[in-house]
């Protein structure tokens, strides 16, 4: 079943920190628990109400994590990832392209040294 999001509907709209919103989704407990009503082998993961309502202040309840809450911080943690990875890249690509002129420029200076032992 499909919870409404039409833009038509919500008000009080502002934009997110998707890094904020991942660091603090990393300060969250997650735990395996059941609920004392199922039975024994029934487990499930995932926070408690009370400490996602302190981390990250959604819905008006703390005893209830609301699917588009959790939905929520879920996508903005994910595009933030997404964010880290591709600066990562682009440093690690940068780094590599440092590394192999280094590496060209060591190999410049040992055939020198090299040309100077043997009298060249």
């Amino acid at each position: 079943m499909g919870m409404p999001s039409d833009q038509a509907i919500k008000t009080d709209v502002t934009e997110v920190d998707e890094l904020t919103v991942l660091e603090q989704l990393a300060e969250l407990p997650i735990s395996r628990w059941r609920y004392r009503s199922e039975a024994r082998g029934a487990r499930h993961i995932g926070p408690m109400a009370q400490d996602f309502h302190a981390v990250f202040g959604l819905g008006d309840s703390d005893t209830v994590i609301y699917p588009v809450d959790a939905n929520g911080v879920s996508l903005a943690a994910a595009k933030a990832l997404r964010t880290r990875l591709t600066r990562a890249e682009a440093r690690v690509a940068a780094l590599e392209h440092e590394n192999a002129d280094l590496r060209h420029r060591l190999e410049a200076l040992e055939r020198r040294v090299d040309q100077a032992r043997h009298g060249g």
